[in-house]
């Protein structure tokens, strides 16, 4: 990350996202970053997505494309996460 930013313009725009950040990551990102603002998600209140249905395949490399090009003319979806 350090080397990132030496080799980037002095003048930018930072985001960072990221499900999981250790503590030393983190203060590590806030020592470049200016008024750096934080959304985090309580671990006691993780969000939830009722009603999703979640499947999964053990698949090769090379299935994995053409798995996925055939659930997806198969499959009607009304909402995408």
């Amino acid at each position: 990350i350090q080397q990132i930013f030496i080799e980037t313009p002095k003048k930018k725009q930072v985001m960072m996202f990221s499900a999981t950040m250790s503590t030393d990551t983190r203060a590590l990102c806030k020592k470049f970053m200016q008024d750096p603002h934080e959304i985090r998600v309580d671990e006691e209140s993780k969000l939830t997505l009722h009603g999703l249905l979640q499947y999964y395949k053990k698949l090769t490399e090379k299935e994995k494309n053409r798995t996925l090009n055939d659930l997806l003319d198969a499959l009607e979806f009304n909402q995408v996460v």
